[in-house]
């Protein structure tokens, strides 16, 4: 049977630290949904939550992305949608609950079932690609040269065959549409020499 349904409890004080900001819930939804409409929600130091409006068309720009913040929310919404997904068959709501306390077999046809476990499957290992890229992302993202086709098919016919999946995987998709990469890192590399040209900076 599944889990009586409790009502939600309100949160304050020290509770609303530890929950928006520990976890990067406040970062990751004002970068992804109110940043680029334009708000900002604002935590204050009496604990008390704000919402800002910027009067730039562009909406609300991060001088810095905070990856820290975005790797603890990726790990702590994971596990909050696993539990959702295993309850109510969805993790965005688009359809109304029917007798939510009286569901003991799950309503959902069996073949969105399988079809929604195949998807959870794929955005779990797609996490784990992205916060691989992201664990190497120091080492490599200051070099700007093109990817070598050759030596990405060597190195991922070799992930693969040692049971390497994640980085043989992401290699795969580098390579799926690698011209059309190169040619965008062909554009940073003009952006990057104009930067040092106009700032003057050292990296």
């Amino acid at each position: 049977m599944p889990p009586k349904t409790k009502p939600p409890k309100k949160i304050k004080g020290e509770e609303l630290i530890d929950i928006l900001v520990n976890n990067g819930i406040l970062h990751e939804v004002n970068r992804t949904f109110f940043n680029p409409i334009g708000l900002r929600l604002v935590l204050n130091e009496d604990f008390s939550i704000d919402i800002e409006k910027s009067e730039d068309e562009w909406g609300i720009l991060l001088d810095t992305v905070n990856k820290f913040s975005i790797q603890a929310y990726m790990k702590y919404a994971i596990e909050k949608k696993a539990l959702r997904q295993e309850y109510a068959g969805f993790i965005i709501q688009t359809r109304d609950m029917i007798r939510k306390d009286k569901l003991e077999v799950p309503v959902t046809p069996t073949s969105t079932l399988k079809l929604q476990t195949l998807l959870k499957q794929v955005d779990d290992f797609t996490y784990e690609v992205k916060k691989r890229l992201m664990e190497k992302s120091k080492t490599y993202d200051s070099e700007l040269f093109d990817f070598d086709e050759s030596a990405l098919s060597y190195d991922m016919f070799e992930d693969l065959q040692h049971d390497r999946f994640t980085d043989g995987v992401a290699r795969a998709m580098l390579l799926s549409n690698i011209e059309n990469l190169n040619e965008k890192i062909k554009k940073i590399r003009e952006i990057d020499k104009k930067q040092k040209r106009i700032y003057k900076e050292k990296r």
